[in-house]
């Protein structure tokens, strides 16, 4: 699953893709999340809610 992701982000150099959205939510940096996965060997539905706003964009 992890090899798939990885090749669907090259599309996205920065690693944030998100709607627009005019409620000013926070944008995910969805490549950081897949390297953190990687590192831990954790599958990304795996993280708990304390790792995953690590990986938040605030903006």
């Amino acid at each position: 699953m992890l090899k798939k992701v990885s090749k669907f982000e090259k599309g996205f150099p920065d690693g944030v893709y998100v709607d627009p959205s005019a409620k000013k939510e926070p944008a995910l940096n969805g490549r950081a999340k897949l390297k953190y996965c990687e590192e831990k060997d954790k599958e990304p539905e795996d993280l708990t809610e304390k790792e995953i706003e690590q990986f938040l964009i605030y903006e």
